[in-house]
């Protein structure tokens, strides 16, 4: 009896492995992943029917394989669902195909990445590799891809250059932005980037319906914090210096920013406390 016993389990975890008696598909294997290249939209057919499971896989399903290069900073939103087959039996446990995302060079060295429903942030150049498993019900499904890209300046790299403008103003949205990689700690989480040099030595005033705003002075150094504040602020500059800010906040909430750039020129002569100029002496009448 427990001959039969054991023969019946060995008989249902090799048909689990060899996919049921089918070829199994192109990508079934880590090493022969299908590489996703092409347009920001992207929707593939695939199947799991016939999977197998390989040593070192993450889960002990039937799973397939693929590999997404993020082009640009931005979001992605990746889904899988099931392709022209019936809904599984009312008993059945089943949920239908799984996406789960990984990063690393190879399957036995995989970190598993968290990956939430709906757009999440990536950088330029991060690898993704996408299994797609299920257990009971296999066959056709269909995997999407929408990325969209962040906005040009969306890091301190690639600011946008005002030059020595004194007035400027600007509508934005902060629902494509990211955090991106080097950006400093008092920059806002969602951020856009700006650039200016003052003409002159006075103070430069962000003014308008804003979030988190950081100013920060450009140097040979690097990046110098001057001050953060939320909503309008000002700041004392000097003539011919950098100055760069970041605008943004810590989640994306669809809201429609604007700010007007306006330059004041300080008083030549006695605009400091150093250069305070002496009254004459008023002489009494005799």
């Amino acid at each position: 009896m427990l001959r039969i016993v054991f023969m019946v389990l060995l008989l249902g975890w090799a048909t689990s492995v060899v996919g049921q008696g089918q070829d199994s598909p192109v990508n079934d294997a880590f090493s022969n992943r299908t590489m996703l290249e092409g347009a920001d939209d992207l929707r593939v057919e695939g199947t799991t029917a016939g999977a197998t499971w390989e040593p070192g896989e993450p889960f002990t399903e039937a799973s397939t394989w693929y590999s997404w290069t993020s082009p640009a900073n931005g979001w992605v939103d990746i889904n899988v669902a099931t392709l022209d087959r019936p809904g599984p039996g009312a008993n059945l446990p089943y949920s239908g195909p799984r996406r789960t995302l990984y990063q690393g060079d190879a399957l036995e060295t995989l970190t598993r990445v968290d990956f939430f429903e709906g757009p999440n942030a990536v950088s330029a150049g991060e690898v993704f590799h996408i299994q797609v498993a299920e257990d009971l019900e296999r066959g056709p499904y269909e995997l999407s891809l929408h990325f969209q890209r962040a906005p040009l300046h969306d890091s301190r790299e690639s600011p946008l250059d005002l030059g020595q403008r004194r007035w400027y103003a600007m509508e934005f949205s902060l629902d494509s932005s990211t955090r991106a990689s080097g950006d400093p700690v008092e920059a806002p989480e969602l951020s856009l980037w700006w650039q200016w040099q003052a003409p002159a030595d006075g103070v430069l005033i962000l003014e308008g319906y804003l979030p988190d705003v950081a100013i920060f002075e450009r140097s040979e150094e690097g990046l110098q914090w001057l001050l953060s504040d939320r909503g309008s602020t000002r700041q004392v500059v000097e003539s011919g210096k950098s100055y760069l800010w970041a605008i943004g906040e810590t989640h994306s909430n669809g809201e429609l920013y604007g700010f007007d750039l306006l330059f004041e020129e300080a008083v030549v002569g006695n605009d400091t406390f150093s250069d305070a100029r002496q009254l004459p002496m008023a002489v009494s009448a005799q």
